[in-house]
């Protein structure tokens, strides 16, 4: 793990290369907003689910970096709200890094 690019963040690097970012979100990190940044960014294959204690949502995209798979996993843990995120080159990788923030425990 090593501190990540927003004060309060850290960044997790799997064997493979893959990175996600955890951090401190807000009440605010709703699934409607993340789906409108989806949006914004004309993702496709959208896959969401609301969980008791906040969200996750993937998603594919292509940019100026090619075909890229993105996450978001929101998660209230008491009176916190943690934000896992990451940017990966394939489907697989999002699966592993999405299977890996569901891991974020109080």
């Amino acid at each position: 793990m090593a501190a990540g690019d927003r004060p309060g963040s850290l960044v997790v690097t799997s064997a493979s290369g893959w990175r996600l970012t955890v951090d401190e979100g807000s009440p605010a990190d709703t699934l409607a907003v993340a789906l409108a940044a989806a949006a914004r960014l004309d993702a496709r294959d959208v896959e969401t689910q609301e969980t008791d204690d906040g969200h996750w949502m993937t998603f594919e995209r292509t940019g100026l970096i090619g075909e890229t798979h993105g996450l978001q996993l929101v998660r209230r843990l008491g009176t916190r709200v943690y934000r896992c995120e990451a940017l990966v080159a394939r489907r697989d990788e999002a699966r592993a890094a999405l299977a890996a923030c569901k891991t974020l425990r109080r």
